[in-house]
């Protein structure tokens, strides 16, 4: 008898009592006259409505973040705007550091 789980068609191992445990999405089922029949399946899909729900909750907050975000350049360097330009001194000589000290 193949022992395959009807969830997600995994080869189940077989547990007490003669149920079989999914290692993969963690269905325990029985197979009844080559039928498989599921256990805890309210629990199942009470964990798979969590599980979805966070998915949503997870794909919102990376639309706002990618909305919150930095502007990026063609090479994907963060731009920073700057009201004043960077001191850019590549210390020659100016004018104003004429003082001797």
């Amino acid at each position: 008898m193949d022992l395959k789980c009807p969830n997600c068609g995994t080869p189940g191992i077989p547990g007490e009592g003669g149920s079989v445990v999914c290692t993969v999405c963690g269905g325990r089922f029985n197979f009844v006259a080559g039928e498989a029949h599921l256990h805890g399946v309210a629990e199942f899909d009470q964990l798979r409505k969590r599980v979805d729900a966070q998915d949503a909750e997870i794909a919102e907050l990376r639309k706002q973040l990618a909305g919150d975000a930095p502007s990026t350049d063609e090479h994907g360097d963060p731009h920073v705007e700057d009201d004043e330009p960077a001191d850019q001194d590549d210390d020659s000589d100016d004018e104003d550091d004429d003082e001797d000290f």
